[in-house]
């Protein structure tokens, strides 16, 4: 129990324990566990940064086809126009700047088949369009979810931020609890360990 003592006296942080004040143990075990915390989260961060990166590729694929896919809706649009232009001349059976009468059967066989020409130029456009929305939609679906990683990430490395300063106000801590101990308080702390001892003596004789 003398040994018991000794060891007590000799440990400064058994003695700052006894005073209420934090031990190096208690302050090592509390950093440890937060860079535990640390390490997770930095682990984390670096998994939303390879979905980051994936995603930010899948996006720049999904809008050359979205630019694509725009431009031919366009141009597919002005064509149908203007195939929609030459059906209304030749149904109202003459030229607006010649004159010619365009309802004999050869304009007739012409006629069929600008009707022929609108028709499949309708039905691509509708077929692009569908892949444009659908397109669109994805789009907005993968800006949202770059957007919800990036917040993610913020929050993350918010928490790193918090995780760091909590490590050195527990070094401080401790560091001023070393310097703030009074004396007197260590004192009294070993006198109550010697008696304690003392008595635990007795009841052993």
């Amino acid at each position: 129990n003398n040994n018991i003592i000794k060891t007590y006296k000799d440990n400064i942080d058994v003695i700052l324990e006894k005073s209420g004040i934090i031990s190096k143990e208690e302050a090592k075990e509390k950093v440890n566990s937060y860079k535990n915390k640390y390490k997770e989260l930095e682990e984390q961060i670096k998994e939303l940064n390879s979905i980051h990166h994936i995603l930010n590729n899948d996006l720049e694929s999904k809008k050359e086809v979205y630019i694509s896919l725009r431009d031919k809706i366009t141009k597919d649009e002005f064509e149908l126009s203007e195939i929609d232009k030459k059906i209304e001349i030749f149904k109202n059976g003459s030229c607006p700047f010649c004159g010619t009468v365009l309802t004999d059967d050869t304009h007739k066989v012409e006629l069929e088949i600008l009707k022929t020409q609108y028709e499949e130029k309708s039905n691509e456009i509708l077929d692009v369009k569908r892949t444009f929305n659908k397109l669109k939609i994805e789009l907005n679906d993968k800006i949202n979810e770059k957007k919800n990683i990036n917040t993610e990430k913020d929050e993350k490395k918010l928490e790193l931020d918090k995780i760091k300063n909590l490590i050195i106000d527990i070094k401080n801590l401790y560091n001023k609890s070393i310097e703030s101990v009074s004396i007197d308080e260590i004192n009294n702390n070993i006198r109550e360990l010697e008696n304690n001892n003392a008595k635990y003596n007795k009841t052993l004789e």
